[in-house]
């Protein structure tokens, strides 16, 4: 039960190469069906066991044919279609140049802040919605601020002689 010396396409326990695919645990190890069902088998409780090479509890519902990178991936995809339908300005929408790049910057910080790993290296209890609950509050705060500056800028513009 070592991982040295593996291929991504064996069971990190029996070392086969089967024909199911390989299945992932939480904390990322590869084993087979056979193996999965073994472990469990064996287990006290049968609804969780260490895993057998990093000791965390894994859970048999939480044991998945996804890879941690196709799981990161789909994350990423989420977070960033997410911020494409929140943050979906364009220029017009600003008062300024200036704070139409701002809203670049934040853009690409709250993308590349977001990703798995950047997460997990800042902080494992980040709250995904804090930052895009604030911007949506700035973004409706500005939206008003407009809207009374259209309709300042028509009433000057009605009482204006012509």
């Amino acid at each position: 039960m070592f991982e040295d010396n593996c291929s991504d396409f064996e069971c990190l326990i029996c070392r086969e190469e089967g024909t199911d695919p390989l299945l992932y645990t939480s904390c990322g190890h590869r084993l087979c069906k056979k193996c999965r069902d073994k472990l469990f088998g064996q287990a006290a409780d049968k609804l969780t066991i260490p895993c057998p090479f990093c000791k965390q509890q894994i859970k048999k519902k939480d044991i998945t044919t996804r890879s941690p990178e196709e799981l990161a991936f789909e994350h990423e995809m989420h977070i960033r279609n997410t911020l494409k339908i929140e943050m979906n300005e364009k220029l017009e929408d600003f008062p300024s140049v200036e704070q139409y790049y701002d809203f670049l910057e934040l853009f690409e910080d709250l993308g590349s802040r977001r990703s798995p790993v950047a997460k997990k290296l800042r902080d494992p209890k980040f709250n995904d919605n804090e930052d895009i609950n604030a911007y949506r509050l700035q973004k409706l705060d500005r939206k008003r601020t407009n809207e009374n500056n259209q309709k300042k800028k028509a009433a000057v513009s009605f009482g204006a002689p012509r």
